[in-house]
C-alpha cells in the first residue's frame, strides 16, 4: 500500500512547467512594453499563451 505523499510527487517535467509557466507570464508582463503595434491587452494574451504553452 502506498502512502498519500508518494502519490503526490511531481515528475520533473511537471515541476519545470509549474515553475516556468508563471515565471514566463510575469517576465513577459514586466519586460514587454505597450507600443503602437502591441496593446496592453495583446501583451496579456501573449503572457497567458506562454503560460499555457509551457
Amino acid at each position: 500500500m502506498t502512502s498519500h505523499t508518494e502519490n503526490m510527487q511531481l515528475s520533473v517535467p511537471k515541476l519545470i512547467g509549474l515553475i516556468l509557466g508563471p515565471l514566463l507570464f510575469v517576465l513577459t508582463l514586466l519586460f514587454m512594453n505597450a507600443s503602437e503595434e502591441l496593446s496592453n491587452q495583446a501583451i496579456f494574451v501573449l503572457a497567458t499563451t506562454l503560460w499555457i504553452a509551457v
